[in-house]
């Protein structure tokens, strides 16, 4: 900001992309104000739970088990889902988590979806008043969901470029083609159209979006 002024440069963006970093998150609404639209990118994402995967220890489990890497790319495909399922799509995958995958989900969830639940009232004393009150997620759904961007991408190249972004740059180290990209914009019509279930829907997603996203 301090360079723009010098460059008698004064701008006011309406939309951001931007890591999942809450510090970076607030210093740009600080800077440009709470008006400001803000997207994670998709790349991001997937990169986020693959580090809590790790951090919890459960590296070798995703290497060497499909079933629970595809649960993990599943949890990413969420993303694709129109934002008034995506937690139709959460209660499907805690309806069907494979073993050792709770907390990745718990995380999951109170981070990105429906938040976490924060105890308050009064422990002690003769009148205990205990409750439980949900706080807001860190990363709603709408900073994070691609769903209108991959439906309504005027192009492929569009597509590459905009909030699904990084995925596709790095088409290479995911296996990503120009068909999976047709692929991804097929669901999505289909799920909007309610030509294909949410179970179905997050799994084609989760096989086209990371088969190897850690090679």
């Amino acid at each position: 900001m301090e360079d723009c002024k010098k460059r008698d440069l004064y701008p006011d963006p309406l939309n951001f992309n931007l890591d999942f970093e809450l510090a970076v998150l607030n210093t740009a609404k600080l800077i440009f104000g709470n008006d400001i639209n803000i997207r994670g990118c998709f790349y991001y994402l997937c990169q986020s739970t693959y580090r809590k995967v790790q951090e919890l220890g459960l590296s070798n489990r995703y290497q060497e088990n499909e079933g629970f890497r595809l649960f993990c790319a599943m949890i990413d495909s969420l993303a694709f889902l129109p934002l008034n399922k995506v937690k139709e799509g959460m209660e499907y995958l805690k309806q069907n988590i494979p073993n050792e995958a709770d907390d990745l989900l718990i995380y999951f969830e109170a981070y990105y979806v429906n938040g976490a639940y924060r105890r308050i009232g009064n422990t002690t004393g003769i009148n205990v008043n205990v409750r439980f009150r949900r706080v807001q997620p860190m990363f709603p759904p709408n900073t994070w969901n691609v769903h209108d961007t991959t439906l309504h991408a005027a192009d492929l190249a569009k597509l590459a470029l905009n909030d699904v972004g990084e995925l596709f740059n790095k088409r290479k180290k995911l296996g990503l083609t120009q068909t999976t990209e047709k692929r991804l914009k097929e669901l999505c019509t289909q799920i909007q159209n309610d030509e294909i279930n949410v179970e179905d829907f997050l799994k084609a997603i989760a096989h086209n979006i990371r088969k190897r996203c850690d090679d």
